[in-house]
């Protein structure tokens, strides 16, 4: 009989385990490259819009020189047919007056009669004096150009408007009530007695706004660059003591390119400023 051959016992091949923790590190590694990747592509595409984009839209947005040209002329016409002294700021090329217009106050303590009525132009359909138009046009298109859609309500207020509208008032408290010399007295704390408005002057604007005026776009813009323009708010929140008016950011003052910018770095009112500048 023929021997059986000894069975040939194969080799047992190994069993594959995947290496899981390499699998995860490359995922994770692949990630990092991605994300890299997409930062510096974004990073890229900010700096192309800075380099070529930027210049370009702040160029659509800054008024083209015909209508800086027109600006100008009218201006040193104006000028020449009052015989208006005339410097110029160099930014803006706005006309730059002396302080007995700039820091000219009514008030209170500095009373207008009523025959005080300054030099009137109408501007986007409001009265203010004539030398602060340009400034107040150029402070309008700017923002306009920029999507600020900035609404004037009102400018200059006569003196006899004052006095209706005080003497309404009067005559409110003493239908509710009160003694005549009480009503006078009383009508006080609501609206300003005639001739003691700043809105007199005519250098005063009062713009459309209802009490989240302070939290809007527009109000921020103002904040930001309405000094350049020779404008600071005329009754800063806060500073009743000084101005005898309740807090707002919805009337504008003129008081020029020069002290503009040093009122509002020293966030004083035009009262404190013009003690600071005595």
């Amino acid at each position: 009989m023929q021997k059986r051959r000894a069975a040939v016992r194969r080799k047992r091949q190994p069993i594959y385990k995947p290496d899981y923790a390499g699998v995860h590190q490359i995922a994770v590694a692949k990630r990092i490259v991605g994300t890299v990747l997409v930062v510096l592509l974004v990073l890229g595409i900010g700096a192309l819009a800075a380099v070529w984009l930027a210049p370009a839209l702040w160029s659509a947005l800054q008024p083209s020189p015909v209508v800086l040209e027109e600006r100008e002329q009218a201006i040193l016409d104006r000028a020449e047919e009052t015989g208006e002294a005339l410097r110029e700021d160099p930014e803006t090329g706005l006309p730059l007056y002396e302080d007995d217009l700039n820091l000219f106050l009514i008030n209170a303590e500095h009373p207008a009669g009523p025959d005080f009525e300054p030099e009137l132009e109408t501007v986007f359909g409001i009265r203010v004096d004539w030398r602060i138009a340009p400034a107040l046009e150029m402070l309008v298109e700017d923002a306009w150009a920029q999507d600020v859609q900035v609404e004037l309500a009102s400018g200059y207020v006569s003196y006899a408007e004052q006095k209706a509208q005080y003497e309404a008032e009067a005559q409110r408290l003493m239908d509710a009530g009160s003694t005549k010399i009480m009503a006078y007295e009383y009508a006080k704390d609501a609206v300003l007695p005639p001739g003691t408005c700043d809105l007199q002057t005519g250098l005063c604007i009062t713009l459309k706004g209802d009490e989240d005026f302070e939290t809007t776009e527009i109000c921020s813009w103002l904040e930001s660059n309405m000094a350049s323009y020779g404008f600071v708010f005329r009754y800063p929140v806060g500073k009743d003591r000084y101005t005898g008016e309740e807090g707002t950011k919805l009337v504008l003052r003129y008081v020029g390119p020069e002290h503009a910018p040093v009122m509002r770095r020293l966030a004083l009112s035009l009262e404190e400023y013009i003690d600071y500048q005595a």
